[in-house]
């Protein structure tokens, strides 16, 4: 295993709140924060906008549906007002309600397969993954195993079938949501850390490559599972959601201690941009272009 160093110095942006209005258009990062906002940035991470909706609990995971609506993971309010539920945003940067109902408890990443079917994890309660048809009607409930609480950030691997998952504990676990039926764990052994350590965001490269947000750094498996490379450290374990750019070169991460959203290297694991959020930002995800035959996730 090999540890990447960060480059000495990188561009730094502060951004000051802007109203609502935009919308997104592909290529937009969009970054879901936990006031219940969403940034709208430019591909070269400048903030453009700000949206936002009558639900106001921590926004959480993110994913572009198959007709081009943006959906978010909203958490609980600290009262349990509103929240619990998928929000929907049009293109146009307005608030549509919500999809697929209420789910049980906490949901967190949504994840848009191949044929427009919508996958959301519960993080906390039943712990379940919901998969959703287009139009929000529920299909499929899969009772899939925790590592440490619930089940959190989502990808899906090439064939369809195999979802990778994360629970905060120290596997990146795996379902066949074909067959309905638990997987080994992908990673060879236990990823290691210390005690504020917890897996979270991942995404699959298209060399089968996964890179994982452990909270204090982020860690690359090979295909086998097996750790080969650790990029630099959050100084204060905030790393949470990250999502791969178009170039095919770099990604993007959270850093929610921070309040950070940072671009890295996937080669090399270096920094060449960081950017203040207007609060502590929890996922992430790129608008994916017309042509691309992949939705773009949470992640």
């Amino acid at each position: 295993m090999i540890r990447l160093v960060a480059s000495a110095l990188f561009l730094l942006l502060t951004a000051a709140p802007i109203a609502s209005a935009s919308g997104f258009s592909p290529g937009d990062i969009l970054v879901a924060l936990a006031n219940g906002t969403v940034e709208v940035r430019s591909p070269d991470g400048t903030l453009k906008s700000i949206m936002s909706g009558p639900l106001t609990g921590e926004a959480k995971g993110m994913a572009i549906a198959a007709n081009g609506d943006l959906l978010v993971a909203y958490q609980w309010t600290a009262d349990h007002s509103n929240g619990n539920t998928v929000g929907v945003y049009r293109p146009d940067g307005s608030f549509a309600g919500t999809f697929g109902g209420t789910v049980n408890c906490q949901p967190l990443a949504v994840f848009v397969d191949r044929v427009g079917n919508v996958y959301v994890s519960e993080s906390q309660c039943l712990s379940r993954i919901l998969k959703f048809d287009s139009s929000g009607t529920l299909l499929q409930r899969f009772y899939v195993n925790s590592d440490y609480i619930g089940a959190w950030w989502m990808d899906m691997a090439p064939d369809g079938c195999t979802l990778f998952y994360t629970s905060s504990g120290r596997n990146i676990e795996r379902y066949d949501v074909c067959a309905d039926t638990q997987l080994p764990n992908f990673n060879s052994a236990p990823l290691p850390g210390t005690q504020f350590s917890g897996a979270l965001g991942l995404r699959i490269l298209p060399d089968g490559t996964v890179l994982l947000a452990d909270r204090e750094d982020i860690k690359r498996l090979d295909s086998s599972g097996n750790l080969f490379a650790v990029y630099p450290p959050s100084p204060e374990y905030g790393f949470a959601a990250l999502t791969t750019d178009p170039d095919g070169q770099t990604f993007w991460v959270t850093d929610t201690a921070r309040s950070l959203l940072l671009r890295l290297d996937i080669a090399q694991g270096t920094t060449s941009a960081l950017f203040h959020t207007t609060a502590a930002p929890k996922g992430v995800v790129v608008v994916p272009f017309p042509s691309c035959t992949r939705p773009f996730q949470y992640n």
